[in-house]
Parts: C-alpha cells; structure tokens; sequence
C-alpha cells in the first residue's frame, strides 16, 4: 500500500509541477525542477552558446546573457576575438551592451569560463530606457517606474532572459506589472507572472502601448521587445529596439517634422551617431541599456512617426559620423547665439580639457566678438540686430533679470540637490585656493557674482559667487544652468527674448526652469542682475535652427553636417550579424 501511494505520489508531483511551469513564469520552482533533472542527467560539464549581452556590472563579475543561465564571470575568465583568420587576446572592456556576436562556455552550469568575440561588433539594435518622465531629467528617480501597465495587441510571449521560463499572452493582454521582495509580478486573467529574473516581452506584430506612462504624443506605444527588471525596489524598462525603427520616433522628437529635408537627414545622422557612440562609451553597463528616453540622451518616442522624419531616417540609413576610426559625439541643439561650442569647453568637471578634433566651436554670425574681453562679449550679447543662420528662433537673443534676494533663494535650493553629485564642479574659496568642500545649507546675501573663466568659443567655463557665508565657484554650463533656476527665485522674474535683425525684445515668460544657455555676459545695476544671453541648449555640435536655415539655402544634408563637426566622414553601420555554424571548435 505504501509503494502505491508513494507511487501517486510522485506522480501528482511531476503533473504539478509541469502544470506550474506551463501557467507561471516562476524562476524559484524552474530551477528547482532544473536541479533535479541535472541529478538524473550525464552530461558534458562544459556548455556552449551564441548569445547576447544583456548587463554586465564588471566589479561584481556579474553577466546577463540571453539564453544563458549562469550569470558570474569566473576569476580567470578567458576573452578572445577573432581578427581575419586569427583568434586574438582581447578583455572584459571589448564587451558592449547589445552585441550580439559573442559565444560563451560555461562551465558545470555556472560560471561563464571563456568569451569569444567574432570580429567586430555590430548594433543593428539599441537599448533605450523608458523613463517614468522626462519632465525632469535631473532627477534620477525618474528613470524608475512604481509599476507597469502594458497593453499587448498580439500574440506574443513573456519569457526569463535565460529562457528557463516562457508564458503565452494572448491577443488584447493588458497586465500591470508590479514589485514586492525583488520580485516582478502581475497577472493575466487569474495566471500569475512572477519571477525574480529581467522579464522579457517579445516583440509583436503590433507595437505595445505602455498605458503607465505619458510623453507628448500622449500614451506612448513600442516597437521591438520590451524588459522588465528590479532595481532598488523599483522597475527598470528597457526596450531593445531596431536602430532604424528607434530613429525613426527620435528624429520628430528631436527637430519639427514640417522642416527642410536636408535639415532631417542631418538630424537623423546626427542623432544615429549619438546613439552609435553611446553604445561604445557603455556608461550604463550595469543597468543593461544604452542610452534613455530623454534630454539625458535624446528624446526618443515623444512625437510618433512622422513620413517626412521617416523618409529621413531611410535616405540615410546607417550613415554614421566617424573621426580617427571612430564614431564621434555627436551633440545636437536648438538654437546657437551665433557663437558654437568647443566641446572641451562644455563638457567638463573643473578645467577646460585637451581639444576635440570633430567640436571645435566658431562664429557663425555676421558679427566678430572678442571672448577674452567681458565688455566685448555683453556688447555681442546686448545686440538684437545680429544676423545668423539660427536667428529665426525666438531664444537667438533673451535677458533675465534676478535681484540679490532672488539669486539667494535658488542658489540655496539647487546647490543642495545639484553639488552631491558634482563635487569636482562646485569648488569653495578656502586659504586663497579654490577646493573640494561643503557650501553650506544657507550662503548668506549675495554680494558678488562674475563670470570667473569664458571659453574661447565664448562659452561660461565657470562664475563666482560671493555671499556672506561662503564664496565658490560653479563649473560647466550645465551645472550653472541647473543651479541657477529662475523658477525656484521665489518670486517672479520674467525673460524676455526675441529673434535675431530686432531692435527690441517682442515676447516675455515667467519663471523659466533654467537659464536657457551657457551663452550670456553679466551686468549689475544696483541690486539687480541681468543675465544677457543668447541660444537655447548646450551649444556643442549641431545648431537645429543653423541647420534648417542652411538646407533653406540649398545646403545638402552632408554639407551641414560638416559646417557643425570637423574632421568627419560618413561611414555606413547598417549590418546585421550572421552567427557561425561552426564556433564550438574555437573553445577546444
């Protein structure tokens, strides 16, 4: 009677479990149903794959590869390439998010043991995290989301990025996904989708609509696949996408679709460059994506397709800026005072850094100005009847004004939330030199601000503030434009500003977020002081405005590039990766 029962027993056991594994995505019970088969199982302790790198964090050895299931680099890892006929010594640092030509052995099922390149890498894809917002790129919080609520239109499947566990969805799903214990789940029906491990929604016939979320062309929806992971408690999404298929929902995003040709295909250059070099400079490795939906990065998915911006993406397709073999940074904005950026003057902590031989910076306006003489460069920024190629944006000239008390105000509220996580920029005055410190809660009354150090490009490098409690300086146009924010003035101060050929400013707002540029020169009078400046952005690389007006006048789409970045040529990144048959023979 107990062999029958015992018998009954384990059968119940293995319908069970079969029925769990076909009704929830639970990586707890399919490793544990994995362990016992492996103890019934002879097999080779080494396992091969073509796979996919998904996250590497490289401190904590720590690997996400599609289809694999150990996740450890072992200590002595082994990585080669494959350069021609030969198999060369490559690193950990040859590795980027989203290459999909690598080969992985794996030893007993746990440990990655050996890596192989095959040649050099190619991204047909891109990896953009999907922000909760992108109203406020400063705050970190918002790359993560609280919950998730996905409408699905196809029949796809939601499956482990190991594979270990897949779940069909119907057509017409919507599932909110939510965390509790490190753990995602949410349910479709009354089947529960659960699991510890980076979920993935393959890609359908129809794009997903992410209900949870709001951008400017109201809900938005998604092509290519979908990913859900915990972080800190919170749900990371990234969505693998298509480069092409990602241009095309960043270039309306990023430049009006109703303009110039020529001016789109620049922008789509540009803006496939960008993401191009991004997943080379692999800043966000640990998280497992490339670039984000925002002003962080660039602006993917606020606008839908447009035909023109599409068409744009297409006549270009897989054209990429390259200077010295590599692709370049490819900076992009609105509207240059007339006056463009050198990136070694913009993009830094506390000193202007070596030249970049693509971001050179230069004058494109019809007048000269001397940027080593401060009274030179606020006559040039006094001066409305300038002409320039982006004159006819509204931001080419503004001026806002702050009294004391006002400067007081949004230097006390924006320092505490922007110089923790830029110390090196936010230098105070102690015995005579300028250091690393703590500016205290409350600076005390202003009594003197400056511009302490001006790029030759014209560019704010650095200013000074001198307050009752401390003295310091602030480096990097984007520190200063985020910490001097007239919206946080605590009363209202208004900007006014108007396009280029004007004999006076024509319109006015209130509080706006931040100073529009790094582009301006100060002027006192009594407690009041003026901000005159000019442009809207950071002002490295491509003008937006520049560049419409330049195709206006018969400019080709590679002519304008070239008038914002030197020394480049067009190279073609449009492949897509065949996988060998045959890699295992490479591991033995």
């Amino acid at each position: 009677m107990k062999k029958v029962l015992f018998i009954f027993l384990f059968i119940f056991l293995i319908v069970f479990s079969i029925g769990c594994k076909t009704t929830d995505v639970d990586d707890n019970n399919s490793n544990n149903l994995n362990n016992n088969n492996n103890q019934n199982e002879e097999k080779d302790l080494n396992t091969y794959s073509h796979t996919k790198l998904l996250l590497l964090d490289k401190e904590k050895k720590y690997i996400e590869l599609l289809g694999c299931e150990a996740t450890q680099l072992s200590d002595d890892v082994s990585v080669k390439k494959i350069v021609g006929e030969d198999v060369v010594d490559a690193s950990i640092d040859d590795l980027y998010i989203g290459m999909d030509n690598l080969y992985v052995q794996i030893y007993d099922n746990k440990k990655i043991d050996k890596i192989l390149i095959d040649k050099d890498p190619i991204f047909p894809r891109i990896r953009v995290a999907i922000r909760k917002t992108i109203s406020n790129i400063s705050d970190i919080n918002t790359l993560y989301h609280d919950s998730v609520t996905l409408h699905i239109p196809s029949n796809t499947t939601i499956e482990t990025y190991d594979k270990t566990n897949s779940f069909i969805v119907d057509d017409n799903t919507t599932v909110t996904f939510n965390v509790k214990d490190n753990y995602i789940y949410g349910y479709v029906g009354k089947r529960l989708i659960k699991s510890s491990k980076r979920l993935i929604i393959n890609e359908t016939d129809s794009e997903v609509i992410f209900q949870s979320i709001s951008r400017g062309v109201g809900i938005p929806s998604y092509e290519g696949n979908i990913e859900l992971s915990v972080v800190n408690g919170k749900i990371l999404v990234i969505n693998d996408v298509l480069m092409e298929n990602y241009l095309e929902k960043v270039v309306p995003s990023e430049m009006p679709s109703s303009w110039n040709m020529e001016a789109l295909k620049s922008q789509a250059v540009a803006a496939r460059t960008y993401a191009y070099k991004e997943i080379y400079r692999n800043n966000f490795a640990s998280l497992g994506y490339v670039v984000d939906d925002s002003e962080s990065s660039q602006v993917y998915n606020n606008q839908s397709k447009q035909e023109t911006s599409s068409r744009a993406v297409l006549e270009t397709k897989g054209l990429t800026m390259f200077c010295e073999n590599e692709p370049i940074v490819a900076y992009y904005f609105s509207t240059c005072s007339g006056l463009l950026g050198a990136g070694n003057e913009v993009w830094i902590e506390n000193k202007v850094t070596d030249k970049i031989p693509y971001l050179l910076g230069g004058n494109i306006s019809s007048r000269e100005v001397d940027t080593t003489d401060e009274n030179d460069v606020l006559n040039y920024f006094k001066d409305l009847s300038v002409d320039s190629p982006a004159a006819n944006s509204s931001n080419f000239r503004w001026k806002i004004s702050m009294n004391k008390k006002q400067l007081q105000n949004t230097l006390n509220v924006n320092i505490a939330l922007m110089a923790p996580n830029y110390k090196s920029s936010y230098l105070i005055l102690q015995d005579g030199n300028f250091v690393e410190g703590d500016i205290p809660s409350d600076i005390g009354e202003i009594q003197d601000v400056f511009v302490s150090q001006r790029g030759e490009s014209g560019v704010v490098v650095s200013i000074q503030i001198v307050a009752s409690n401390v003295t310091f300086r602030i480096y990097n146009q984007y520190n200063i434009r985020f910490t001097i924010r007239p919206k946080d003035c605590g009363s209202l101060v208004e900007k006014y500003n108007c396009k280029g050929n004007s004999t006076a400013y024509t319109d006015k707002t209130n509080n706006p977020s931040i100073l529009p540029s790094g582009y301006f020169a100060l002027e006192w009078e009594g407690d009041i002081l003026h901000f005159y400046g000019g442009g809207n952005g950071h002002g490295v690389g491509m003008c937006q405005y520049s560049a419409n007006d330049y195709a206006k006048k018969g400019k080709t789409f590679d002519e304008i590039l070239n008038v914002f970045y030197k020394n480049i040529i067009l190279k073609n990144t449009s492949r897509k990766y065949i996988p060998m048959d045959d890699f295992e023979k490479y591991f033995k």
